[in-house]
């Protein structure tokens, strides 16, 4: 014997049983696309606003000559509380002498620019507060200055110097002055 409505059934589940199934795959999909599509997307546009920013350090220190120029010098105390408002320690390598501390406005953001001499030369750096993603490090060269950038907590700083300046070079001047 054939149990009650078992046709019933089986004829309602052809008609429409594949067309749910079907969209739910449809729906599945769907989620799964946003769910891989969005977060790549916020991730390329963090990276594409960290380049901009970078940039936008790089042609302020170019284009700061005077900044370059100034030495005045700066004690070792007041730089290490300038930059303790942006969450950033500051060592005070033995050799060195800081010629110039500044806030500046750069992307719109204020920042804290200082330069440095020692036996490495003259090397500026920059805390820029507000990084929002990026590589860990990058490397970019413009009008024969290099600078490496790297995310520090929330802020980015870059250490900035002569283009004969190779990337060990400002890594190892980044792991001299920051703590």
């Amino acid at each position: 014997a054939v149990p009650e409505g078992l046709a019933d059934r089986i004829v309602l589940n052809a008609r429409f049983g594949m067309r749910s199934r079907r969209l739910g795959l449809s729906l599945a999909a769907a989620v799964a696309a946003i769910a891989v599509g969005v977060p790549s997307y916020l991730r390329l546009h963090d990276n594409r606003l960290e380049l901009a920013r970078d940039q936008a350090i790089l042609q302020h220190v170019v284009e700061g000559t005077d900044e370059l120029a100034d030495n005045r010098g700066v004690a070792p105390a007041v730089l290490r509380a300038s930059v303790a408002k942006l969450g950033v320690e500051v060592r005070d390598p033995p050799g060195y002498r800081i010629r110039h501390l500044a806030n500046c406005v750069i992307a719109g953001i204020e920042s804290r620019h200082f330069v440095i001499e020692g036996p490495d030369g003259i090397v500026s750096y920059v805390i820029l507060p507000g990084a929002h993603g990026g590589a860990d490090e990058r490397v970019l060269e413009r009008s024969g200055m290099r600078a490496l950038f790297a995310r520090h907590g929330d802020v980015t700083v870059a250490v900035l110097g002569a283009e004969s300046m190779d990337r060990g070079e400002l890594e190892k001047m980044m792991r001299k002055v920051l703590a």
